[in-house]
């Protein structure tokens, strides 16, 4: 199953999930190594980060692969390609399934929807952190001002106004647009290997 995302130009991560038979692990790490020289080989392939099973204990082992593209166009490129199509049908005797896939950036983590659901554009979820965001620093920062006698913590006076709650919203705006566009995808990249020990980062 898969869940399409918005098409803009920002990064994208696509999740795909295997449920390989425990008998066919050798032949699906042969397998796996082909198809990430393959994809390693198309416009806009940032990398792969391959999350292995644990245990091999049952009748299936499940491994999840983490690739990144530069565009949703990319993404797109590569899951239409004939090559893809040829890696698909050699898979079919490994694994008791189809892949299940699943693509997201950004902030879209926050917005996953079960049963498949594509996740809503980025300006919608923007949107939606900037009306949490904003009333949560207005509260926050006025909060703070009464405790310390109608100063902030650097000195300077908090006073309910207009100036003040614009200030405050645009304040609000760039941190939601730097969170959405900057920081979140940068950051996912960097710290793949604190949120996932033990994986095997490729890029």
């Amino acid at each position: 199953m898969e869940s399409p995302l918005d098409a803009d130009q920002d990064s994208v991560t696509w999740v795909v999930e295997h449920r390989v038979r425990t008998s066919r692990i050798a032949r699906f790490e042969t397998w796996l190594g082909g198809v990430k020289a393959e994809v390693s080989r198309f416009p806009g392939w940032q990398g792969v980060t391959i999350l292995r099973p644990s245990d091999h204990d049952g009748p299936t082992a499940v491994y999840v692969l983490v690739i990144r593209f530069a565009s949703y166009a990319d993404l797109k490129r590569w899951e239409g390609s004939a090559e893809r199509l040829r890696w698909l049908r050699e898979l079919q005797p490994l694994v008791v399934a189809a892949p299940m896939t699943r693509s997201s950036s950004g902030l879209e983590t926050w917005f996953q929807l079960p049963g498949g659901i594509a996740a809503p554009p980025k300006w919608k979820m923007a949107i939606l952190v900037l009306v949490a965001i904003f009333p949560l620093v207005v509260l926050v920062t006025s909060g703070l001002g009464l405790v310390a006698s109608g100063h902030s913590a650097i000195g300077l006076p908090v006073r309910f106004d207009a100036g003040y709650l614009t200030r405050t919203l645009l304040t609000a705006i760039t941190l939601v647009i730097l969170m959405t566009w900057v920081a979140m995808p940068a950051l996912s990249r960097l710290a793949r290997r604190w949120l996932h020990p033990g994986t095997e980062p490729t890029s």
